[in-house]
């Protein structure tokens, strides 16, 4: 029998079909084209092996030998012999670049076909191939096999006895430096194993969901294949193109293979097959345009859309652009908040294959071939739901409106102190200050001093020695710029100079004379800056009667004052003053980037409503990717799915939660109610966002006495930040101003609310900010190199830095390592001195100060801006970041500053709502220093 499958495998004397001369050949006979002697008995032999399979033998395989109508006899061992081993792994590469569904089952020969077609694009392996099904008999053998591949194929490689098993690794790429690598998904084969990657020796738990190896020359078109322990080998296959998807588990895509879905995929393609790739892409529906890669003679496409399954895509190895076809009834998407629970609003899609009749709640309703059924634009109501098909299978799900009353946070966060340590557990006592999202404890942090605007009133200010000053307090440009209009005075911006000599701030009705006075305590900061203001010398009589207090009063200071007041205003300096022009502010236009009230279509909002109703606020990397996914197409904003590591990143650096990047978990922040700096009294409210708190927080009429009364005494003003397109690119915003004089009854409100009101939590932040000069002194030293595969950053005239591989670590840089679990920074001091460990935001700063480049931060004074470099070069640290996002709860904007004259443009990220003071200190803390610009220097 073995004779026989060797006969048919090896090439054919004489014809292409030339297998009894093969035959005779092998057995030493007279290569004739006719059977040897007694080779009729071969069909027999081969039905008892059959028989043996189907019985004794039956764990070592199944039965697949069969006749054929024209090879009767020869037929049985070319159904075993045309297809070995390294084709049918060919044929698994295949079968995991497409959709395999239940009707591939039925249409082997459609199957066969696509296969025959991929396989012209697979290079010498796939014409070696193709040569063996150049008759229709030998298509015929293939087309058995693949019947019996697509019924076995489960989307893991098999495993042969003393072959150990076949791991197929994926494509990765890094956006941040621009490099491909590979990734092996971690399943039960490697769970426990101890693995030698490159030399080191890494242990898989259930913690570490890729694999990861370093990248081999040439990889993308000549595949690569690596022993990682005995038993296991990992094998990458060379494609004309690659699908890769969004992963937060790599910090960048993986290329996307068998079940792996996505709504939005980015396709890297060989330049030899870019005009060919062009077409289909085009005829897909995908309008975009190609962009060379890093990697020469290779080009990319963005948001390329799923799209229908279609031959040509399985040919060019894009099958997985075409949408999942599901096999049987189930339930995909929604926001889940457990196991088979979902919110209100938010139920999950249901997939059906083609032709299966459903019912939901006992009433059919319509599906559309193998599309799924949205089932969150039904109107359910809250309960238990049923979906059944006609034959006899059923699914269930429950939905609730809400399950948090109140909010609350998750454990997650971080200690600061001299290095920032995550928190697991934030409701343990600590010694230290703690931070989860704005939320700090351990701190307490002091509302600023605020007055309600009163209109048509006089603003002055009276100071211990008794003299008067009129001050203009108007809304911050940054403010205005929004379309908010506070509605009061930050007694702190308002005064600045003029604050630490002062003893009272009054309002004057001009036209009655009435006053309205508000005791100013000493140890209220003052804002750094000077404020424009006249002296008044001519009030000090009028200021002579009953004031109304605004707070605590103080009239012991108050007459003592007044009396100076009449000294220095019958003196000859008072008399002989001149008065100046009132301040008036610089003229500012509304943002187009930031709209009034919510945006209906923000997944944003959606995850966050989500997160915060789970239980323990937490959830996986993965089941966030799927909420994101979910939530995009459920708004018709597909193409935002690729934005999932952004979204994430998003959401952390506005205080809404915090990663644990160990355990590749996310929790929801703890709620806060924090003072921003500038802001006219505003607060911002972050972290934890259930349904009820929202609900709550806008019933005066709440059943709970003291939630209402904080109700009635609060107003919130919400926006939206917007992208170009007009898409959200954050949650909603709520600012709240509050009535001055009811602070206590707020904070009792919100702390029943589960919300802690609190001072200005960015300065705060920003005074616990690692530091750029001290952080390598007290950093962890590296013994020796933490790898073998390394890039270095380099940096160009302008301070854009790129990655690049080294030959050796030794010289002073900035070095990234390639691990199996993931990459580490470490920055060594000098030549063949200290190899510190860092992270990657601080370390490029550190680098980017020692090659030189330390005026990069520009400021605009006049307008309050910090602008930081655009790019992956110089990212800022994630807390540095925080405390600056938190000054305004907006996303820096995008801009480009042009030097008048000579010089080149930029890119900048802007900050607004920064003062001088912090500028520099943000500068400080990243060895730079602060670039002081002027609308003349620089054309935005």
């Amino acid at each position: 029998m073995s004779m026989t499958v060797l006969a048919v495998t090896e090439d054919p004397i004489g014809s292409a079909n030339g297998v009894y001369r093969r035959q005779n050949e092998l057995l030493g006979l007279p290569e004739e084209a006719k059977a040897p002697l007694g080779y009729d008995s071969v069909p027999g032999l081969w039905r008892i092996w059959n028989e043996w399979l189907s019985g004794p033998g039956a764990r070592y395989g199944r039965p697949s030998a069969k006749a054929h109508e024209r090879w009767t006899l020869q037929g049985w061992a070319r159904s075993q012999g045309l297809v070995r081993f390294s084709d049918r792994l060919l044929i698994e590469d295949f079968l995991s670049s497409v959709r395999i569904g239940p009707a591939d089952v039925c249409r082997a020969e459609q199957v066969t076909e696509d296969f025959l077609a991929w396989l012209r694009y697979r290079g010498e392996r796939g014409r070696k191939l193709l040569t063996k099904f150049s008759d229709d008999a030998a298509i015929d053998v293939l087309r058995e096999v693949m019947g019996d591949e697509v019924v076995r194929w489960t989307g893991t490689r098999r495993q042969v006895r003393q072959r150990g098993h076949q791991l197929q690794a994926l494509l990765t790429y890094d956006e941040w430096s621009e490099e491909f690598g590979l990734a092996v998904p971690v399943d039960q084969r490697l769970l426990g194993q101890d693995v030698a990657i490159d030399g080191d020796q890494v242990h898989i738990d259930e913690f570490l969901p890729y694999l990861r190896l370093p990248s081999e020359p040439d990889m993308l078109r000549s595949g690569a294949s690596i022993a990682i322990t005995q038993g296991i080998k990992v094998r990458f296959s060379p494609e004309p193109a690659y699908v890769l998807r969004d992963e937060p588990a790599v910090e960048g895509t993986v290329q996307a293979r068998g079940a792996a879905s996505s709504k939005a995929y980015r396709v890297l393609v060989d330049g030899e097959h870019l005009a060919e790739t062009t077409e289909v892409l085009r005829r897909a529906g995908h309008c975009g345009h190609s962009e060379s890669a890093a990697k020469a003679g290779w080009y990319w496409f963005t948001d390329v859309m799923t799209c229908p399954d279609t031959s040509e895509l399985r040919a060019l190895g894009l099958g997985a652009l075409a949408s999942p076809r599901p096999t049987s009834m189930e339930l995909s998407g929604g926001l889940r908040l457990s196991r088979g629970t979902y919110l209100v609003g938010f139920e999950p899609d249901l997939a059906v294959p083609e032709g299966v009749a459903i019912t939901l709640d006992g009433v059919p309703i319509d599906v559309h071939g193998d599309a799924s059924t949205a089932l969150c634009n039904r109107s359910l109501v809250p309960g238990r739901h049923v979906v059944s098909t006609d034959g006899g299978d059923s699914v269930s799900f429950v939905t609730l409106t809400h399950v948090q009353e109140r909010a609350r946070g998750s454990e997650l966060g971080w200690r600061l102190g001299t290095n920032l340590e995550p928190v697991r557990d934030l409701d343990q006592p600590v010694s230290t200050m703690t931070l989860s999202g704005a939320a700090i404890r351990g701190m307490t942090l002091r509302i600023p001093s605020v007055a309600r605007l009163m209109g048509g009133r006089e603003c002055l200010v009276v100071s211990a020695i008794g003299e008067i000053r009129q001050v203009w307090p108007a809304t911050e440009g940054w403010l205005q710029e929004i379309a908010l209009e506070p509605g009061a005075i930050d007694l702190s911006r308002a005064l600045r100079d003029l604050l630490p000599d002062s003893a009272f701030f009054l309002f004057r009705n001009q036209r009655t004379g009435a006053i309205d006075a508000m005791a100013l305590h000493r140890d209220v900061p003052a804002s750094p800056g000077k404020v424009s203001s006249i002296t008044r010398p001519d009030l000090a009589s009028a200021l002579f009667q009953k004031w109304r207090w605004l707070g605590d009063a103080d009239t012991e200071l108050r007459d003592e004052v007044l009396t100076k007041t009449l000294g220095r205003a019958h003196s000859p300096a008072a008399a002989t003053r001149p008065a100046t022009a009132a301040y008036q502010g610089l003229k500012v236009d509304l943002r187009a980037d930031v709209t009034a009230g919510p945006v209906e279509t923000n997944p944003y909002n959606d995850i966050l409503n989500w997160l915060s109703e789970r239980e323990g606020g937490t959830a996986s990397l993965e089941q966030f990717r799927d909420a994101w996914a979910w939530s995009c197409a459920r708004h018709g904003l597909p193409e935002l799915e690729l934005e999932e590591r952004l979204a994430l990143y998003r959401l952390e650096r506005l205080g809404f939660l915090e990663r644990d990047y160990a355990r590749r978990r996310i929790g929801v922040a703890r709620p806060a109610l924090s003072a921003l700096p500038s802001a006219n009294g505003l607060l911002i409210l972050t972290g934890a966002r259930p349904t009820r708190l929202i609900q709550r927080l806008d019933d005066e009429s709440d059943p709970d006495e003291v939630i209402a009364e904080a109700i009635m005494s609060i107003d919130i003003q919400p926006r939206t930040q917007l992208d170009a397109h007009g898409r959200p690119i954050a949650p909603t915003v709520l600012y709240v101003s509050f009535d001055p004089s009811q602070v206590a009854v707020v904070r009792a409100g919100m702390d029943r609310l589960g919300i802690a009101m609190q001072g200005v939590a960015s300065e705060a932040i920003l005074g616990h900010a690692p530091d750029a000069r001290h952080a390598l002194g007290s950093a962890m030293r590296y013994i020796g190199s933490p790898g073998r595969h390394f890039l270095r950053r380099k940096t160009g005239p302008e301070g854009v830095a790129g990655w690049s591989p080294a030959a050796s670590d030794n010289s002073r840089g900035l070095y990234e390592y390639r691990l199996p679990y993931g990459s580490v920074f470490a920055y060594r001091t000098e030549w063949g001195g200290d190899l510190v460990k860092v992270d990657r935001q601080l370390g490029s700063w550190v680098d980017a100060g020692a090659q030189g480049h330390r005026k990069l931060l520009k400021y605009l004074l006049t307008h309050r801006k910090l602008y930081v470099p655009q790019g992956r070069s110089l990212p800022l640290p994630p807390l540095l970041d925080r405390a600056l996002v938190l000054r305004t709860g907006l996303l820096p904007t995008a801009t480009t500053l042009s030097p008048r004259g000579f010089g080149r443009s930029a890119n900048y990220w802007v900050y607004e709502n920064v003062d001088l003071t912090t500028a520099t200190h943000v500068a400080d803390l990243l060895a730079q220093t602060l670039d002081e610009i002027t609308r003349k220097d620089y054309v935005p």
